[in-house]
C-alpha cells in the first residue's frame, strides 16, 4: 500500500508532479488573496453609527448649516476652506429637522446633503473646494496652507440622531412630536463613540445663532458651551452684536474677509426661482436674465457650478420650470 503513491508520482513525472504542485500553490495563493481582500474592504466600511473613530489629540471642527443650499465662495465655501486649514477635520453637519418651525421648510434631506458633498468635497474625504483643478490652482498660489489642510467630510450623524430619538419614543408609546434633538445631543453622540473621548471638538456657528446659544435658546445651552469649544463666524458688522451677548470662555470669533454679507442661502433660493420664472415666461427663452433687484452674476459666484446644475437637474427652489435646459 506504501508504494501505491510512488508508483502513481513515477507514473506522472517530474512535470506533472510540479503542475500539481504549483497549482496548489497558486489555490492556496488566491485563498489568502480573497481573505485579505475581504478583510480590507470590511475595514473600509463605513461605521455604523455614522461617526468615525479619530486618533487620540485630533482636532475636529463640526459644522452644522441647514444647507438650504450651500452657497459657494463668499458664504460658506469660503468657510469650510478656512476651517479646513485649521483643523485636522471638519464635519460638515446637514441639519435634519430644524428646531426652529420657520426654517423647517427646507429641501428634501436627501437633497441637501449630496449638495453638501458636492460643495465641499470632491466625492471623497479629502481637502475642499470644487473641481481638482481649482484646488491645484488654489495649492500652486498657497502650496504650505493647502498640503496641510484638514479633511473634510459630509457625515449624516444628526438623521441617526433623530431616527434613534423617535424609534425610543415609538417603543415607549409617545407622540414623534414630542421627540426634540438638538445640536448637544448631536454633539454627546459624537463624543460617546468610543476611541472619540480623546479628540478635540469645536463647533462653528454664525453670529445669530451664537447669540441665540448664549441667550439660552438652544437645548442645553450651557451644557453645550461646556462641552466644545465655539468658532464663531459673523457676518459684516456683525462683532458688535456678539458683544452684546459677550463671548463665553470656550468662543472665538473667526473673522473671514471673504464671508459677504450680500450671500446666502435665502438670497440663492429667491434668485433661482426668479430666474426660473424669467426664463418660463414666452419670448424670455433667449434672453439673458439680469438678476431683477440682485446681481445677476451672485449665482455665478456663490453657488459651486456642479451644485447649480445638481439644483436645477431635480427642480429644486423653483428651478423645475427649466429643470433639463
Amino acid at each position: 500500500s506504501h508504494d501505491a503513491p510512488m508508483s502513481v508520482l513515477h507514473s506522472l513525472g517530474f512535470a506533472g508532479v510540479a503542475g500539481i504542485v504549483v497549482r496548489l500553490v497558486l489555490d492556496q495563493l488566491a485563498e489568502i488573496h480573497r481573505r485579505h481582500t475581504k478583510r480590507v474592504r470590511r475595514s473600509k466600511r463605513a461605521p455604523r453609527d455614522g461617526i468615525p473613530k479619530l486618533k487620540p489629540g485630533t482636532r475636529v471642527v463640526l459644522y452644522g448649516m441647514s444647507a438650504n443650499p450651500p452657497t459657494g465662495d463668499g458664504g460658506h465655501g469660503s468657510i469650510v476652506q478656512h476651517l479646513a486649514e485649521l483643523f485636522d477635520e471638519v464635519w460638515i453637519l446637514p441639519v435634519y429637522r430644524h428646531v426652529y418651525a420657520a426654517k423647517q421648510n427646507l429641501a428634501p434631506y436627501e437633497h441637501r446633503e449630496r449638495m453638501c458633498e458636492l460643495a465641499f468635497t470632491d466625492g471623497a474625504d479629502r481637502s475642499p473646494l470644487g473641481s481638482p483643478a481649482k484646488r491645484r490652482d488654489a495649492r500652486n498660489k498657497t502650496p504650505k496652507r493647502w498640503r496641510n489642510a484638514g479633511v473634510v467630510r459630509v457625515l449624516d450623524v444628526e438623521r441617526r440622531v433623530v431616527l434613534s430619538a423617535q424609534a425610543r419614543a415609538r417603543r415607549r408609546g409617545l407622540p414623534l412630536e414630542s421627540v426634540t434633538v438638538g445640536s448637544h445631543d448631536v454633539l454627546m453622540a459624537i463624543k460617546a463613540k468610543r476611541g472619540n473621548e480623546k479628540a478635540h471638538f469645536a463647533w462653528c456657528l454664525g453670529g445669530d445663532a451664537y447669540r441665540d446659544l448664549r441667550m439660552g435658546k438652544w437645548r442645553e445651552s450651557d451644557a453645550f458651551q461646556r462641552a466644545c469649544a465655539q468658532v464663531v463666524v459673523p457676518r459684516e458688522g456683525g462683532v458688535v452684536g456678539l458683544q452684546e451677548v459677550g463671548l463665553g470662555p470656550n468662543a472665538r470669533v473667526l473673522q473671514i474677509e471673504e464671508v459677504s454679507e450680500s450671500i446666502s442661502s435665502t438670497v440663492i433660493r429667491t434668485m433661482l426661482a426668479e430666474r426660473a420664472a424669467f426664463r418660463a415666461e414666452p419670448g424670455n427663452e433667449l434672453t439673458e436674465w439680469d438678476g431683477g433687484d440682485f446681481d445677476a452674476e451672485l449665482l455665478d459666484d456663490a453657488l459651486a457650478p456642479r451644485v447649480r446644475r445638481y439644483i436645477e437637474k431635480h427642480g429644486l427652489y423653483g428651478t423645475a420650470a427649466t429643470a433639463g435646459t
